[in-house]
């Protein structure tokens, strides 16, 4: 079997540049969803951004300006002068009138309170335990395209919604946990209040960046196929009314944010391009799962991914308690989070069959794991990291030489979801959500003292959530953190989970990605597990080669070493006044 094989051996497990594999595959199938075609477009989008509108807006306005002022030192002056133009306008825009563009499609815009005023009774509850019914008012100016209007509120509220002149309102949705309702123009359906018509689960949202927003998202998306427009919210009415149109400042930055990114996608095409190409070429190692691993009884598989989803021949059946899972590349064997605890096994010569699982005992004296979380292997000093989450949160390490278990401290109270070692660097880096926060990426020396910390922007989950962000898996390469989740509950057809890519330097979220089932590491070409056998024990040999080298290196430095100390010591003895050997 012919190869060409470029490896990269600074990374853990094994890490595929690029591989070239003769010959059909003939290895039994996976425990893994259904194997499909590989050829597909992929959706290389930036992370979902829940922050406020003039928040992003200033951001993307600092990119377009620093690529306007790169284009044009590169001498693209045509260039350089239509995004200023275009940068001017939309500034304008922001602060004086804005009349956007005449459209006939629909545009669904989201309002969205905790509790509404209270006027006739005051307090949210009556002596029989009923909720009172608050008020809000909506007035929608936006005449340029169909409006799709969204109310939402925890507490029970009635809407009253009023149109402008020239406005085409074609519904009113209703989302509340308590049972809300709506005066609207006589023409225009009013759906999800009423008992008749509503369907599937309450949601309620009244700030755009906590969970309750990103679930309604999601809801509307897959009742309406369309995604929110514009987002205007507070706890409880704070002004006379809502306006839906131009006239509100704040929607007005909503419904503009999306022209500031189409111009900031233009701007940094040329550099994203290249980004992907680099990151398209990343190959590492890691578990995939059918369903939702914390909740055990799935069909969960190892094997080869690239950023845009696992390749399905690389694949191999590993128990499915085994939620993390990392590899000892000098010895072939595997580490897994598994019983509530370290567990390790290998890889039995058919592919097709489950590895035996055997529990790694902590050592006396230390304390007890709770709840393991974050799983990594330190290739430099080879032992394995192990976060939990018990009590304030500890980090374990793991001597797979040695078989000794160390506690290096603990992690003040992060709930890790994930953990990765980059070996670039030699630190740890864990990524983790904080209420009222979002994402923290936390970087942990050697002997588990915390070196660094950042946010992640935009976050990967929610910021206002108290539970706690779930990745399947987390791995870093240079400057880049892939993380991995499962795919939601409603996963595409052949979707195997999303991938975020976040810059490890500055904590920005770089690419998300949808992942799905790939056939092979080249177009037309499958990797069967027995070759990523083949390859990692090529890995295992080029690593031992370069140690030996290297000591080899060493012998002849310090031996050179000696020869200038024995010169300098001839050359002292052949200066004026010393006797001369």
């Amino acid at each position: 079997m012919a190869r060409s094989i470029s490896l990269s051996f600074a990374c853990g497990p094994i890490v595929v540049v690029a591989a070239a594999i003769c010959g059909k595959t003939d290895a039994a199938e996976p425990v893994v969803v259904e194997d499909r075609a590989a050829s597909r477009s992929v959706d290389w989008s930036t992370p979902p951004d829940y922050r406020p509108a003039d928040v992003q807006i200033a951001e993307l306005t600092d990119i377009v300006a620093r690529e306007i002022d790169a284009a044009r030192a590169a001498g693209k002056n045509e260039q350089s002068a239509k995004w200023k133009k275009q940068l001017a306008s939309l500034k304008r825009q922001r602060t004086g009138d804005y009349t956007p563009a005449k459209s006939d499609r629909a545009e669904l815009h989201m309002v969205g309170v905790y509790e509404g005023d209270y006027i006739v009774e005051k307090g949210r509850e009556r002596a029989d335990g009923s909720r009172v019914r608050g008020s809000a008012n909506v007035y929608v100016t936006h005449t340029a395209s169909p409006v799709v209007l969204v109310l939402s509120s925890y507490d029970p509220v009635m809407w009253d919604v009023r149109v402008a002149k020239g406005v085409r309102l074609q519904k009113v949705i209703i989302g509340s946990c308590y049972g809300s309702d709506a005066a609207a123009p006589t023409n225009v359906p009013i759906v999800g209040a009423r008992p008749a018509v509503a369907e599937g689960r309450t949601w309620c949202a009244y700030r755009k960046g906590d969970e309750q927003y990103q679930h309604a998202a999601i809801e509307l998306l897959n009742a309406t196929g369309m995604e929110i427009r514009t987002f205007i919210g507070d706890y409880a009415p704070m002004t006379r009314e809502f306006v839906v149109g131009p006239y509100d400042e704040r929607w007005r930055d909503e419904h503009l944010l999306h022209a500031f990114r189409d111009l900031a996608s233009e701007a940094t095409a040329e550099r994203r391009a290249a980004l992907i190409a680099e990151l398209d070429k990343v190959r590492f190692e890691a578990p995939l799962f059918t369903g939702d691993a914390r909740r055990g009884g799935v069909a969960a598989s190892y094997g080869v991914f690239g950023v845009r989803g696992p390749f399905v021949t690389s694949m191999r059946p590993i128990p499915a308690r085994c939620s993390r899972v990392v590899c000892d590349v000098a010895s072939g064997e595997f580490y897994a989070i598994a019983n509530h605890g370290l567990a390790r096994f290998k890889f039995k010569a058919k592919a097709a069959a489950l590895p035996d699982v055997e529990n790694v005992e902590l050592d006396v004296g230390l304390p007890d794991i709770s709840h393991p979380c974050g799983l990594a292997f330190d290739t430099r000093r080879r032992r394995v990291l192990l976060a939990t989450l018990g009590g304030v949160g500890h980090l374990y390490a793991y001597d797979v030489a040695g078989g000794k278990w160390s506690l290096l401290g603990d992690v003040g109270n992060r709930d890790l979801s994930a953990l990765a070692y980059d070996a670039k660097n030699d630190v740890a880096i864990g990524i983790y959500t904080e209420y009222g926060k979002g994402t923290r990426l936390v970087k942990i020396g050697a002997k588990g003292d915390v070196v660094g910390e950042l946010a992640v922007e935009p976050s990967i989950w929610p910021a206002d959530s108290h539970m706690r962000g779930q990745s399947d898996f987390m791995h870093v390469e240079g400057d880049h953190a892939f993380v991995i989740r499962s795919p939601g509950e409603k996963p595409d057809v052949d979707e195997t989970g999303r991938l975020t890519v976040v810059d490890t330097k500055t904590g920005r979220g770089v690419l998300e990605i949808t992942q799905r089932l790939q056939e092979g590491l080249a177009t037309g070409i499958g990797i069967r597990a027995d070759d990523v056998d083949a390859l990692r024990s090529e890995q295992a040999r080029m690593r031992s080669e370069i140690e030996r080298l290297s000591r080899d290196v060493q012998v002849v430095s310090d031996r050179i070493e000696t020869l200038e100390r024995d010169a300098d010591k001839a050359n002292d003895g052949d200066a004026p006044g010393k006797t001369p050997r």
